[in-house]
């Protein structure tokens, strides 16, 4: 509870136990305490306004990225059945300018051309902020995508929360990917 508050309350309370003893109740004095309350109220509003600073942000990129390390192991006596742990790097392009680089860590679970998977993607940002977002994604011959989280976040991203999605989109590189996606992000406004 704030201070503001704390002596709202204890001036509230002291002109009751005041009226109580004196045995009366005088209509200028109500006004007055009426007068309080709704001083009180307003100064406790505008301390807690102070503290609700909460930024929204919508990140639109693109980011290409290649895959780094990994391994797959076929699962015995299931066709075409694959368990795989990967790791991709690269650099993602936002709407407003900024560059990040991108590393992502997952593991999937594929059979044939269609499968799904589940990890996590950070993005460093040239001035030191950092978002990581934790994602559930498939794949399948018409294309791959998903849905994002923000799981955490340092500088102005500490204390982030949000959402978004990513969809896999063509491109004429045989040995690197390219996505693109939205991440709406609410700033907890604590750098």
């Amino acid at each position: 509870m704030t201070m503001v508050a704390i002596n709202c309350l204890l001036v509230s309370q002291e002109t009751k136990e005041r009226r109580k003893a004196q045995g009366t109740a005088v209509l200028a004095g109500e006004v007055m305490q009426a007068l309080k309350t709704v001083g009180c109220a307003v100064a406790m509003l505008i301390a807690l306004a102070g503290t609700t600073s909460a930024e929204e942000q919508t990140l639109k990129f693109r980011v290409i990225m290649t895959k780094m390390d990994g391994s797959a192991f076929p699962v015995a006596g299931l066709e075409k059945r694959v368990l795989g742990a990967e790791k991709y790097a690269g650099f993602a392009v936002f709407d407003d300018g900024r560059i990040a680089y991108k590393t992502v860590v997952l593991t999937s679970d594929a059979t044939g051309d269609t499968g799904k998977y589940t990890g996590f993607s950070t993005y460093e940002f040239h001035n030191g902020d950092v978002l990581v977002v934790g994602f559930d994604g498939a794949a399948t011959p018409k294309g791959s995508g998903g849905d994002y989280k923000v799981v955490s976040g340092k500088g102005a991203y500490t204390g982030a929360t949000g959402t978004g999605d990513f969809r896999a989109v063509a491109n004429p590189w045989k040995d690197a990917d390219m996505y693109e996606g939205t991440i709406s992000v609410t700033l907890s406004g604590k750098p």
